[in-house]
C-alpha cells in the first residue's frame, strides 16, 4: 500500500514539474533517492536482514516515498507566487 501512495504522489509531482519544464533536478532527486538511498536499504534488508523478497520491496518503497517527498518539495517551491 505504501508504495501504491508513494509511486502515485511521485507521478504526479515528477508531472508537474516536467509541465514547469523543470527536468535536471528531479533527474538528481531520482537518482539519490532510488540509487543512493532505496537500493543501499533494498540490499540490506533483502540480503543482510534475510528478510528475502518483502525487504527488497520495502527497500524500494523507502526510495520510493523519499522520491515523492522530495519531488513535492519542489514543486511546491516552484509553484509558489512570487510576491
Amino acid at each position: 500500500m505504501i508504495f501504491q501512495i508513494s509511486d502515485g504522489l511521485q507521478v504526479g509531482a515528477a508531472g508537474a514539474l516536467r509541465g514547469y519544464k523543470d527536468t535536471r533536478i528531479p533527474l538528481y532527486i531520482n537518482v539519490l533517492a532510488y540509487w543512493f538511498v532505496g537500493m543501499p536499504i533494498a540490499a540490506w534488508f533483502g540480503l543482510s536482514s534475510g528478510m528475502g523478497p518483502i525487504g527488497v520491496w520495502l527497500g524500494l518503497a523507502c526510495g520510493l516515498t523519499v522520491a515523492a517527498v522530495m519531488l513535492s518539495a519542489r514543486f511546491l517551491a516552484i509553484s509558489r507566487p512570487v510576491a
